[in-house]
């Protein structure tokens, strides 16, 4: 919608609904005594008629998830002829709703809630040749619902799951700038970018050793510190004037500090894991062209 010569808004909707459903049968058999001789005499995969009988065994699990989304975006555009801005934000409102089923809870559990991604676009044309941008986004991302239980999932005694309630939804920063500049008299072109990208409140998996079963305990928590920041500069250029000789330039870099949660040995307890990771790149190329 045009409010001005060179101000536009625009307005985008869509809506969006997602069912997810799973039935996972299982029951404990090996702790019936009568049940482990049955097992032994048949061989394994082997279940008797009367197995679910046995309810103080049952670790069935059944989850129907449903979820719909309203996306709504407003975007206002400045364009004139050495600036454009185009800012804006995305709403983004869910409802989720699960039917849990587990070892007697039997829950239907259903949220609301609102994501806000704002966004920047900034572009400055010194020349139709030579321009500097900047843009920004934001991203807010929810935990699974059935992750904020406050309930265990022992289901697979090798693997058990608990919930957390206190878990916090995580949000990303992204920034990104960029510059182009072609020169037409030296046929030569250089371009450069820079980018951060920044998660507060990600959401890791720690995980407990059970000494007894030989089995562990995982557990989502939220942590801090995943970051990232590359850049890039190329330069291609003519060493002639005709143009026939070229080289090309090609540079990057990046480094990514990524923190997760790590278990040393069976008698401790996970511990914050730090990994960074640093890559440099270079190119060089001569071309002949005639």
């Amino acid at each position: 919608e045009p409010l001005a010569d060179d101000v536009h808004l625009q307005l985008n909707y869509s809506f969006n609904y997602n069912k997810r459903e799973s039935d996972g049968i299982t029951y404990d058999l090996g702790e019936i005594a009568d049940m482990r001789d049955q097992l032994l005499m048949h061989g394994v995969g082997y279940l008797p008629f009367n197995y679910t009988d046995y309810e103080d065994f049952d670790l069935s699990r059944y989850t129907n998830n449903t979820n719909k989304t309203n996306n709504v975006d407003l975007q206002l555009r400045i364009n004139r002829e050495f600036n454009m801005l185009n800012v804006g934000v995305s709403l983004n409102h869910q409802n989720q709703k699960v039917d849990y089923n587990y070892q007697g809870l039997d829950t239907i559990a259903s949220r609301n809630f609102l994501r806000i991604s704002p966004t920047l676009n900034y572009r400055y044309r010194f020349s139709r040749q030579h321009q500097l941008q900047v843009r920004y986004r934001g991203n807010t991302q929810q935990p699974e619902i059935t992750d904020m239980f406050a309930m265990t999932d022992n289901s697979n005694p090798l693997n058990i799951r608990e919930g957390n309630p206190g878990l916090k939804p995580s949000f990303t920063n992204n920034i990104n700038i960029s510059y182009n500049n072609y020169i037409i008299e030296t046929n030569r072109n250089i371009t450069a970018n820079i980018s951060l990208n920044n998660t507060l409140n990600s959401i890791s998996s720690r995980t407990q050793y059970n000494e007894e079963t030989g089995g562990r305990i995982t557990r989502p928590e939220n942590i801090n510190g995943n970051w990232s920041v590359n850049g890039g500069f190329n330069l291609n250029t003519a060493l002639d004037t005709m143009g026939i000789w070229n080289v090309s330039s090609n540079t990057s870099a990046n480094y990514n500090h990524r923190v997760s949660y790590i278990t040393l040995d069976r008698s401790s307890d996970s511990e914050k894991n730090y990994t960074k990771t640093t890559n440099i790149s270079q190119g060089l190329s001569v071309s002949y062209r005639n």
